[in-house]
């Protein structure tokens, strides 16, 4: 099902909502996107392969940091080094703005891989030779700009220009880039966006009737193995 040596790599999380489960031994306080608020759930953080078309899980872990003390972006390095381990050299790794830390792009760069991710409005870019500044405040254009991330190096950030007038910031390691491929990319790694809510409409991860820590473990994992089924 799986080409190691093709395709892209994404990693991304979801709140399973649990707004009744007080006593659910996974279940934390994270911010769900769609209610757009904190609320009651289990963190689900998975790393997807796909070519594009199918969407094939390949590693997951469940956000429980008052039993191992990892957090979100403790997963998410140990996910990529075990793909690395297990022999995967995707074309890209695509990732959203939370797990853009400095650690996590230098990550990418030990292990040879290029990344396509999301910025926040005040990641601090130099362009040329130009004084560092908020990515919001440094006048980029949608097809791309070569410029000096703070504390990660030379990148190419992209400008565009999302719903109600608001901007959204794409930071690449891969310099030949273009806004057309940027865009085929970003609409390849929305495609875990579309497994998560298979997961919850088609294989009903998120009721499961139990409290007791392996219970639940265990009807995730059957879950994720029904929509491979699927």
């Amino acid at each position: 099902q799986v080409d190691f040596n093709s395709g892209i790599l994404i990693l991304d999380d979801s709140t399973l909502e649990k707004p009744y489960s007080k006593f659910n031994a996974l279940v934390y306080q994270h911010w769900s996107g769609k209610q757009k608020e904190v609320v009651s759930g289990i963190n689900l953080i998975t790393l997807l392969w796909t070519d594009g078309v199918r969407c094939i899980p390949i590693d997951y872990r469940v956000f429980d940091k008052d039993r191992d003390g990892k957090t979100k972006n403790d997963h998410f390095s140990e996910m990529l080094l075990e793909a690395f381990e297990r022999g995967f050299n995707p074309e890209i790794v695509c990732f959203d703005s939370w797990y853009a830390s400095i650690d996590n792009l230098k990550l990418c760069r030990t292990l040879g891989w290029h990344f396509l991710t999301r910025l926040k409005e005040n990641r601090r870019i130099r362009v040329g030779g130009d004084k560092l500044q908020a990515v919001s405040e440094a006048g980029l254009t949608g097809d791309g700009t070569i410029c000096w991330l703070k504390d990660y190096g030379e990148s190419k950030v992209f400008r565009m220009f999302a719903t109600h007038g608001t901007a959204e910031y794409w930071a690449t390691s891969l310099r030949e880039m273009s806004e057309e491929k940027r865009q085929e990319q970003a609409k390849a790694a929305w495609r875990i966006e579309m497994y998560h809510r298979a997961i919850k409409q088609q294989c009903l991860i998120e009721r499961a009737q139990c409290r007791r820590l392996r219970p639940v473990m265990n009807h995730i994992n059957l879950c994720l193995r029904a929509f491979l089924r699927i």
